[in-house]
């Protein structure tokens, strides 16, 4: 867990540098495909799928995320949200991500 905490702050610090420090990639760069849906597919026997997903006030950096697990029989188990304070939209991805892997390592 100490490894994506510190990746999760790494990111948030470095990914939104001023724009004259950014680096630009020479590759060109891939547009959405906004007909491409994700679709939920239950986990296999004996694992458990944990879903995240986090909300953001821009004005006042505070949010909410929610993190759900259920079985492979895709029956609730459990759920439990965390607030937060963040800067930027990524940086309230991430912790959501790791909020989900700490809340994951806590049920074992």
């Amino acid at each position: 867990m100490a490894v994506i905490s510190t990746q999760v702050r790494a990111f948030g610090e470095a990914s939104f540098r001023p724009s004259d420090t950014l680096i630009h990639s020479s590759l060109p760069q891939r547009r959405p495909h906004s007909h491409l849906q994700a679709r939920w597919q239950m986990p296999c026997s004996p694992y458990v799928k944990i879903n995240v997903d986090a909300s953001w006030v821009a004005a006042s950096h505070d949010g909410f995320i929610g993190v759900v697990v259920m079985d492979f029989l895709v029956h609730f188990l459990t759920a439990r949200r965390f607030h937060f304070q963040a800067p930027y939209v990524p940086t309230a991805k991430a912790l959501a991500i790791l909020r989900g892997c700490e809340f994951g390592h806590f049920l074992g």
